[in-house]
C-alpha cells in the first residue's frame, strides 16, 4: 500500500502457472469482438424474394385475389428487424411491383380518376408500413434499454450485468485472457438518509456512479447491483492490475465523497478469474470478500483481492 494508508487485508492466492502478464495491458483488438448485427443481406434478399413472389401471385390471380396486403409483410419485417432505410428500400420495391401489376391488369371497370387515386394509395401504403415498423422497433429498443438501466444513476442494472458477465467470461475463456470482477460497497448510506433524507442518499449514489464512470476505461463495464453496491467487469486485468486500478478508484471515491461532505466509506474488493466459475459465483465471492475484510479490519478496508472463478475450462 502507499504511504499514509493503513494496510488492508488482502485475501490472495497464486495465479495459474500459465497465467496472464502482470499489470493491466491495453486491450488487444481480438478481445473487442462484440457481437454485431448479422444477416442483413440475407433478410434483404429474403424480403426481395418475398415481394417478387407476391408480384407473381398478383399477376396470376389479379382477377380473383387482392394481393396488395401481402406486399406489406416483407416490408414491415425488414424495417423492424433491420433499419428504417432497409424497410424503405423494400417499400419502394413493393410499390413498384404493385404498380406494375396494376398497370398490367388494367383499370377494369373503374373510372380513370379512381384508378389513379387507388394506385397512389397503394404505392404509399408500403412506405407508411416501413416507417411505422421502424418506429415500433425504435420504441421497443428504448423500452429494453430502460429495463436494463438503473433509474437513479443511469448505470446498467443487475440483469444487464449478468448478460455482460456471460459475454466477458466467454471471451476470456476463448482467448485465455484475464478477467477481474470488482465490487464496491458503500458503508454509511443509512445515516445519510436519516440525517439528509432520501435525496441525500440519492446524491451519494449519483456521485459514486459519476466517479466510477470516469475512473475506469471505456471498455470496463460498471453496474449498480444493489442499494449501495456497484460492480465492475475489468477485461484484460489480472490480480496485480486489479490492485493498482482499485487503489486509484478508492482514492477517487474518497476524494469525491469527501468533497461533497458525505461521511460514507467505500469498500472495494476484487475477484480475478483463475478457475472455472460463473458470473453469480464471482459476484458472491467479491461481495463476501468486502464484508469479510470489513469485519476483520479496524475499519472498512479500501481493498481486498483474491483469485476466484474463471473463464477457463
Amino acid at each position: 500500500m502507499r504511504g499514509g494508508r493503513s494496510a488492508a487485508p488482502f485475501l490472495s492466492g497464486s495465479l495459474a502457472a500459465d497465467g496472464p502478464r502482470d499489470g493491466r495491458p491495453r486491450l488487444e483488438s481480438r478481445s473487442l469482438d462484440l457481437p454485431r448485427p448479422s444477416g442483413r443481406p440475407f433478410v434483404l434478399a429474403l424480403g426481395a424474394l418475398g415481394i417478387a413472389s407476391v408480384a407473381a401471385l398478383d399477376l396470376s390471380a389479379a382477377s380473383r385475389l387482392d394481393a396488395a396486403p401481402l406486399y406489406l409483410l416483407p416490408v414491415g419485417l425488414a424495417a423492424f428487424r433491420l433499419a428504417r432505410g432497409d424497410g424503405l428500400l423494400l417499400a419502394a420495391l413493393a410499390a413498384l411491383a404493385r404498380l406494375a401489376s396494376a398497370f398490367l391488369s388494367g383499370p377494369g371497370d373503374a373510372a380513370p380518376a379512381l384508378f389513379a387515386g387507388s394506385l397512389v394509395a397503394q404505392a404509399a401504403v408500403p412506405f407508411a408500413v416501413a416507417l411505422g415498423a421502424a418506429e415500433l422497433a425504435k420504441r421497443g429498443a428504448v423500452v429494453e434499454a430502460l429495463s436494463r438501466t438503473d433509474d437513479l444513476t443511469g448505470l446498467p442494472n443487475l440483469p444487464a450485468f449478468r448478460d455482460r458477465a456471460v459475454l466477458e467470461l466467454d471471451r476470456a475463456r476463448r482467448w485465455s485472457r484475464p478477467l477481474t470482477l470488482a465490487y464496491v460497497d458503500l458503508d454509511g448510506l443509512g445515516p445519510i438518509r436519516r440525517d439528509y433524507g432520501q435525496e441525500g442518499g440519492d446524491d451519494v449514489l449519483r456521485t459514486v456512479a459519476v466517479t466510477l464512470r470516469s475512473a475506469f476505461r471505456s471498455t470496463d463495464f460498471t453496474a449498480r447491483v444493489g442499494d449501495g453496491a456497484f460492480v465492475l467487469l475489468l477485461p484484460e486485468t489480472d490480480e496485480r492490475g486489479a490492485r493498482v486500478v482499485l487503489e486509484k478508484a478508492d482514492d477517487r471515491l474518497r476524494e469525491d465523497l469527501g468533497r461533497g461532505g458525505w461521511p460514507v466509506t467505500p469498500s472495494l474488493s476484487a475477484v480475478t478469474a483463475t478457475e472455472p466459475a460463473d458470473a453469480e459465483s464471482l459476484l458472491a465471492k467479491a461481495g463476501g470478500l468486502a464484508r469479510e475484510a470489513r469485519r476483520d479490519g479496524a475499519g472498512p478496508p479500501p481493498l481486498a483481492a483474491a483469485p476466484g472463478g474463471a473463464p477457463g475450462a
